[in-house]
């Protein structure tokens, strides 16, 4: 089956109260562990009690001709495990998960619960070091600012925290070599792997810095540990959770609903090992079956566009994709590009089998500027998008997409649409109708293509305008209409499906365009019109006159400024057609 080697696809705690640190737990000897938690696995020490900057700050300081510019709250403490006081996970290198509790304060009460008050970081600045390195070696990070579960808050007389969750947003990214990030899954998965826990006892493994001793008295001993060390607990099923977590009598008085409230998992001992958390631990990850949940499967199932990589780390798609389309004004929906925080994507090589392939975290998303939605359509103009990778895309049969002069790309879109150029389309998107002839939901298990002709200059002008009566007053054509059209041939009746969108367009062996907008001509679907995003109208992106420019933008810090600014006029292209005819 053909392939484009430059094709992507995208794709709580114990019986009572809250419990901490781990109790008896054995040290993690080995920090590149197989156990992913050690690795995403960060620490939290109170800034207040810090007692010597880090060595690396003190050798900036030396160095440093302005000695104000170091001085706390922004110098790093030395890490020091006695001012550990909770965990958390690395969701980003520059976002840290925990618990609100770690980062609140809980006063005055109200129908029985305490309301929190969030530190202000200035006045409690903590930092954040990676578990997995050695303590004597780790450089930390401040915190910028604090974030807490708008529900958040603590019973009073058991002081059992609800919706505990918290966020910290690092004044830095905390860099180190043997760290990860936690893992993400999708809902479906994250759901799965809570009922799962409650349903199967899963073997769970806790860890943590501080108190891993018992006084003769059976409390906590107060000296931490200057190991990470680590420790083995099950959960319990979701009845035995409910009637442990609901006592007292009076936690049931109505003051809150478990079925909203509830949002742990409860864990206990093991038999004969007594390993447990205990005070300093909160926040930490927990990880069941060597898995903070499910692993996230690779499938096509999951996808939902296309795309080409231009470089290891950059990938050229669809605004469409990235975008969501919102305030509608004068017939069109602005776009609103997506934040990649919260919709994380994964971008996998085409050319590799969706069974062994590997893919990479997004870092940032660009749409254009001018990218908008038509109303009475769902024709997107100036349809194209970029994503930064978070790290470098390799696989030795992945070449990136071509790069061509401004007057060649010029040339590629004239003779498009001169002279009806046979055209590859490929991907994952769906490609089977139902007998009522609207597109089956399922994808396929293997990347498919299929061809289509392009379609002269004119048939595209009247095809996308024609039919809104109101088309020619909303827009102009010889600005905007940055694409191309092309229709299905009689006989194959292959086009593009859902999930295609993005992906790469080649005509006569050339990158020609972006898949972007699909319309039928008829019913039953036997003929289809479609548009694809012109490589002309993207010279920052696919020119070879810019593209070192391109490539100095995307190591700086302002990724891909000139994205938005950097645009080729329309009219000189158009001019071409209008003389013709």
């Amino acid at each position: 089956m053909t392939r484009s080697k430059y094709n992507i696809i995208f794709g709580g705690s114990d019986d009572s109260i809250r419990v901490k640190r781990v109790i008896s737990g054995t040290s993690v000897v080995d920090l590149n562990s197989e156990y992913k938690a050690v690795r995403y696995f960060v620490w939290l020490g109170d800034g207040e009690r810090c007692d010597a900057l880090s060595i690396e700050d003190v050798k900036k300081f030396l160095e440093l001709e302005d000695k104000n510019s170091l001085t706390a709250p922004f110098a790093s403490c030395a890490p020091n495990t006695e001012t550990a006081f909770c965990g958390g996970s690395l969701l980003t290198s520059t976002i840290v998960q925990t618990a609100c509790h770690c980062l609140v304060t809980f006063e005055g009460v109200k129908d029985g619960f305490q309301l929190p008050v969030t530190h202000r970081v200035w006045e409690n600045m903590y930092d954040v070091y990676p578990g997995a390195v050695p303590v004597k070696m780790a450089s930390g990070v401040k915190s910028r600012h604090y974030i807490r579960h708008p529900k958040c808050t603590q019973h009073f007389e058991t002081g059992k925290v609800l919706h505990d969750y918290a966020l910290i947003v690092l004044r830095s990214p905390l860099l180190a070599k043997k760290i990860l990030h936690a893992p993400v899954y999708t809902i479906n998965a994250l759901t799965q792997i809570w009922t799962e826990s409650m349903a199967k006892r899963a073997i769970c493994m806790e860890l943590g810095f501080g108190r891993y001793r018992l006084t003769d008295t059976n409390e906590p001993e107060p000296s931490r540990s200057e190991f990470l060390r680590h420790g083995w607990v099950r959960t319990m099923d979701y009845e035995w959770c409910y009637n442990r977590s609901s006592l007292p009598a009076k936690f049931k008085e109505g003051r809150w609903n478990y079925s909203q409230d509830a949002t742990w998992l409860c864990t206990r001992t093991l038999p004969g090992r007594g390993q447990h958390h205990a005070p300093g631990d909160s926040g930490s990850p927990t990880t069941c079956n060597n898995q903070s949940s499910i692993p996230c499967v690779i499938t096509t199932q999951y996808n939902f566009c296309g795309g080409s990589l231009l470089t290891p780390k950059l990938v050229q798609t669809a605004c469409h994709c990235l975008a969501y389309f919102t305030t509608e004004k004068d017939g069109f929906k602005s776009a609103v590009t997506k934040d990649v925080f919260e919709n994380e994507l994964m971008v996998y090589p085409g050319i590799v089998p969706p069974d062994i392939v590997d893919g990479v975290k997004s870092e940032k998303f660009f749409s254009h500027p001018k990218c908008k939605q038509y109303t009475s359509s769902k024709l997107a103009l100036h349809d194209y998008g970029l994503i930064v990778l978070a790290s470098e895309l390799f696989e030795r049969r992945v070449v990136p997409a071509p790069v061509y002069t401004i007057r060649t790309l010029t040339r590629v879109w004239t003779e498009t649409m001169a002279k009806e150029a046979a055209c590859l389309l490929l991907g994952y998107g769906r490609y089977r109708l139902l007998d009522d002839d609207h597109e089956d939901p399922t994808l396929p298990n293997v990347i498919l293509h299929g061809w289509v002709r392009s379609m002269p200059y004119r048939d595209c002008y009247l095809y996308t305008t024609s039919d809104y009566t109101d088309a020619k007053k909303k827009w102009n054509y010889t600005d905007e209409a940055t694409y191309f059209c092309m229709e299905a041939l009689p006989t194959f009746n292959q086009y593009q499906g859902g999930g295609d969108s993005g992906g790469p367009v080649s005509c006569n062996n050339q990158y020609a365009g972006i898949v972007s907008y699909v319309r039928y001509k008829d019913k039953p679907r036997a003929l289809q019109v479609s548009a694809a995003m012109s490589t002309a109208f993207s010279v920052y992106e696919n020119s070879a006159e810019y593209r070192k420019s391109m490539l100095e933008a995307n190591l700086g810090q302002d990724h891909l400024s000139k994205f938005d600014n950097i645009r080729p006029t329309s009219q000189p292209l158009h001019q071409y057609f209008y003389d013709r005819f």
